[in-house]
């Protein structure tokens, strides 16, 4: 399976998404970023939730992640 991944700059980000998808440490892992993130950039977060690792994301998940300027939608534990 192909990735597209993006570089982005995140001194020109102002809102962020997050998918949290259920894995084992998914929640410390984007925690540990969103932190980081926000006290150096001032990014505000959305975070997502699935409901289960094993079930692709909903529609209206992926619409409210699209509804942000980046997102971090991959990790693994």
């Amino acid at each position: 399976m192909d990735a597209e991944v993006a570089h982005v700059d995140a001194r020109a980000l102002s809102r962020m998404g997050m998918l949290d998808n259920s894995r084992g440490s998914a929640d410390l892992i984007l925690g540990f970023v969103r932190s980081r993130l926000e006290a150096a950039h001032g990014i505000s977060f959305g975070v997502q939730r699935k409901e289960t690792s094993t079930r692709p994301a909903t529609p209206d998940v992926i619409d409210a992640l699209a509804s942000y300027e980046a997102a971090i939608v991959g990790v693994s534990d």
